[in-house]
């Protein structure tokens, strides 16, 4: 079901938006990787999603599960809810498990839409959950419009290692900077 869902979902992106992927080739397909991009609109899970090659799950707010057949969408498509206004574990611990098990995460670093070429303030969550997986991070940079047969752009950045901080204690203070210099990087593209 979801492969049938991610070739249509792929091909109307592709005809009514002529999605262009840039760099595709840096996206590691041989290990589990967090994708980190900007995020402009409710569609950018679906373009991204279904336009890279791994399967990709996704953290999504808790509100666009409320509706059952939403939620089905949603969950048949790799989408799981995180409460924004808590600490919420159950969602942290089931972003480990995903990268745990192999399989590629995206999350979005504002933890809400931005559609400005000014990054808001990252969340720190973005950094730990790399962090504590011990997985790469790929930034990747969305630029669209969501104007119809308008061009969107795609841009998938170098892959950024965290390594350095796999065996050591690492504060808050530190999570949320490297979480920053993740978007930052992001926001780079659109500069």
């Amino acid at each position: 079901m979801r492969s049938f869902f991610k070739f249509v979902i792929k091909w109307f992106y592709k005809i009514f938006y002529g999605v262009k992927v840039h760099n595709p080739e840096r996206l590691p397909m041989d290990q589990p990787v967090l994708i980190c991009s900007n995020h402009l609109n409710a569609q950018d899970p679906f373009v991204i999603g279904t336009n890279l090659k791994p399967v990709i799950k996704i953290m999504a707010k808790k509100e666009l599960f409320k509706y059952k057949i939403v939620s089905w969408f949603l969950t048949v498509n790799g989408a799981f809810p995180v409460d924004r206004e808590a600490n919420d574990i159950s969602a942290i611990k089931t972003s480990l498990k995903i990268l745990k098990d192999g399989t590629t995460l995206m999350l979005f670093p504002e933890g809400t839409r931005n559609n400005t070429n000014t990054p808001l303030e990252a969340k720190p969550g973005v950094a730990m959950i790399a962090v504590k997986a011990k997985v790469p991070i790929i930034p990747i940079t969305l630029k669209s419009d969501y104007k119809l047969f308008r061009k969107m752009h795609v841009y998938v950045g170098e892959p950024i290692y965290l390594d350095e901080y796999f065996e050591r204690r690492v504060t808050s203070e530190d999570y949320q900077e490297i979480s920053q210099k993740i978007l930052d990087k992001i926001y780079e593209v659109l500069q």
